[in-house]
């Protein structure tokens, strides 16, 4: 991997650990709903790099599950927000 994908992936892991964060802080809508766009964010750059590594081929089944199911989650979390 290059040093482009790790920053990527450090990133992933980021936004998801700061989408827990947000979540335990406070039980209120704005806080749900903000943590599980960023948590969708984070796991859409792992999907990033899912898509552009050599692993999309050993394991192709995840592909279709990977690529449309955040799509779905978007818009009625930014639409609750």
């Amino acid at each position: 991997m290059s040093y482009a994908r790790y920053i990527v992936f450090l990133q992933a892991l980021l936004a998801i650990f700061i989408a827990g964060g947000i979540f335990f802080k406070r039980k209120t809508l704005k806080n749900w709903s903000m943590s599980i766009f960023i948590l969708v964010f984070g796991l859409e750059m792992l999907v990033f790099l899912y898509g552009t590594s050599a692993v999309r081929y050993v394991y192709p089944g995840y592909t279709a599950w990977l690529y449309f199911l955040p799509g779905f989650i978007y818009g009625p979390v930014l639409y609750v927000h």
